[in-house]
This record gives structure tokens, C-alpha cells and sequence, in this order.
């Protein structure tokens, strides 16, 4: 079994569990004693939508937002592929990024306020990304994607596609009020679309 069906199957199983607890336990009587403001939330990133959605422990909607993932399709190989990476990935740090700058190279120099306020730190490696590509290394074999995170923008007009240079982007208002949802620990789902499926099928030969 190569490991593009291994991510397959692991997929179709999570999404399996999170159907099962949504009926379970969200359409019953019992949910409406579920505390919106405790921070025992799961967070899912759909690539195919461009969407991030707050779910509390009964797994029911609590907030939805518009995004901006990776302006290339596909599961993350390597720095500087511009992809989002997909996987489970913990939730490793909220650090103030509001001093931050970033150069675009569009001849402007250092950007501020690039990151927005905040910059949600992902934890993304070998062990929690996506098993779903199809190529011939362990693509994340000793390399962690430090840089990998969920953050504010400058550029809201790109908010809904898929424009950044691999972490998750949101305006910065949403950003401030997703950040009173999560702690480190907190489980952030990175889903692929139907785009990023196909990508991933494609042989790869990296070395």
C-alpha cells in the first residue's frame, strides 16, 4: 500500500469519526450546555474552500472564517514550494508578530505589518503531516517546516484564494478573534481539496 492510499484511508477514517461524534453528540439536547468560550477547540482548514472552521468538543460549527492557503496546489515537499502543508498539526506557540516584516521583492523593501498581530506557530513534521503524495524520499526526513503558521495580512483582497507563500492568512480582525479559541495544544486540520488530491497522485522525484 503506497502512501498516497495510506493518506487516503486516514483521511476517509477522520472524516468517518468527526461525522459519527457530529450526530452522536452536536444534534443532541446536550449541546446547547457546551461552553463556546473554552478553549477545547478543533480547528479545520479546508483548502478546496479556502475556509478554517472553529468546531468545540461536541464538533459543531462555533465560527467560520475566510482564508488564503498556498498559492500552489499540493502537499508541502519542501521550503519554498509555496504549497500549505496537510495533516493534523499541533498548535505550538502564539507569538505577537505585530513588528514583523516580510519583502515581497516587488521593489517596495520590508513590508509592515505583513504577518498581522499574531502568528500562530504549527507544529509540522514527519509525524503529523499527510502521508499523500506520491514521490520516491521521505520528503520531511529531518526537516521540520518551522515556518509554517496561521497569521494576519495586509492584503485582504486576496482573502478567499489561494495567494500565500504556504501558511494560512486571515484579516486580521478574524485572526484576533480565532486566537480567543486557541492555546498551544490545540489541533489544527489541514484538508486537502480536489486540486491538491490530483497534484499529490503526480510521481514526484526530488532529491
Amino acid at each position: 500500500m503506497n502512501n498516497f492510499t495510506k493518506g487516503l484511508i486516514s483521511g476517509v477514517l477522520v472524516a468517518a469519526l468527526f461525522l459519527f461524534l457530529y450526530l452522536l453528540f452536536f444534534r443532541s439536547d446536550e449541546v446547547s450546555t457546551v461552553n463556546h468560550d473554552a478553549k477545547n477547540k478543533i480547528i479545520i482548514v479546508d483548502k478546496q474552500n479556502q475556509k478554517l472552521t472553529i468546531y468545540d468538543s461536541f464538533f459543531g460549527p462555533v465560527k467560520t472564517f475566510d482564508v488564503s492557503t498556498g498559492e500552489n496546489v499540493g502537499n508541502k515537499l519542501m521550503k519554498g514550494d509555496l504549497k500549505t502543508p496537510e495533516g493534523i498539526f499541533p498548535v505550538i506557540g502564539i507569538e505577537d508578530a505585530s513588528d514583523w516584516t516580510y519583502d515581497f521583492n516587488d521593489g517596495n523593501g520590508a513590508t509592515p505589518g505583513a504577518y498581522g498581530p499574531l502568528f500562530i506557530r504549527l507544529k509540522v513534521d514527519s509525524h503529523t503531516i499527510f502521508e499523500n503524495v506520491s514521490t520516491n524520499f521521505e520528503f520531511t526526513n529531518g526537516n521540520e517546516f518551522t515556518g509554517i503558521g496561521i497569521h494576519g495580512t495586509h492584503l485582504n483582497n486576496l482573502i478567499g484564494s489561494r495567494a500565500s507563500h504556504g501558511c494560512v492568512r486571515l484579516r486580521n480582525e478574524d485572526l484576533n478573534e480565532l486566537s480567543q479559541y486557541i492555546e498551544p495544544g490545540t489541533l489544527v486540520a489541514i484538508i486537502p481539496g480536489r486540486p491538491d488530491m490530483e497534484e499529490n497522485l503526480k510521481p514526484k522525484y526530488i532529491n
